[in-house]
């Protein structure tokens, strides 16, 4: 497929059990941290606004791309009044599908390896939330095949000349893949192609490298830069 094959098996199996607790709870002390709050805080927002708008038009169901152990559906859903009807999601690691099933009891969930979740279900949201692929053109008609009509796509990704992707290559961490990370212009243009309209884009703000050895003051200064 279109992933990084950097031992998936291995890092989610290790990861799994911690993955939330280790983004979303307790202090916040590091960048990563940070980024995966701002960004969920972004979409609760998103959704805080979106979800009433479309619970006039009837049900609301929900796709998931890279959903991990399920935290940030479960998240979205608690915070917008559990009004979605239906939430499917899917991830590319099996590890990560058993731990969402494992946390997840209400029955209007269903986790999915992913090619396993079939392709006749349309949806009136469809997320995507810090998922790396190559093709982002094929990633689109993925979306486009399970998205209703007029419904929305809320995707975040860290595009190649990103902050976070320069200091990853700088640090040689992941250079087998991110010379392949879309530019803002690749994504802004495939999403046209395929006959999405842009409504917002928001940051995450720069990343300070140094900012960080002071986690104490680091998250207020880092909201302003």
């Amino acid at each position: 497929n279109n992933y990084m094959q950097r031992d998936i098996p291995g890092y989610y199996t290790k990861e799994s059990s911690q993955y939330s607790q280790k983004r979303y709870e307790g202090k916040l002390v590091s960048y990563p941290q940070y980024i995966f709050r701002a960004r969920r805080a972004i979409v609760e927002n998103i959704f805080e606004n979106l979800v009433p708008q479309l619970k006039q038009r009837g049900e609301i169901k929900l796709f998931d791309i890279g959903c991990a152990d399920g935290s940030v559906v479960r998240h979205l859903d608690e915070v917008t009044g559990k009004i979605l009807t239906k939430i499917d999601a899917v991830d590319i690691a099996p590890v990560m599908i058993e731990e969402s099933r494992k946390q997840t009891r209400d029955k209007r969930f269903s986790f999915y390896l992913r090619g396993e979740e079939g392709s006749g279900q349309k949806y009136q949201i469809v997320t995507e939330l810090g998922v790396y692929t190559k093709d982002v053109s094929a990633e689109l008609k993925y979306v486009a095949e399970r998205l209703a009509p007029n419904g929305y796509f809320v995707y975040g990704v860290a595009p190649k000349y990103s902050i976070e992707a320069r200091v990853r290559k700088l640090r040689q961490d992941g250079v087998d893949f991110l010379d392949t990370y879309p530019t803002i212009r690749q994504i802004k243009k495939a999403a046209l192609d395929a006959g999405f309209s842009i409504e917002s884009a928001h940051s995450y703000g720069i990343f300070v490298p140094k900012l960080w050895s002071l986690p104490l003051i680091a998250p207020f200064v880092q909201k302003i830069t």
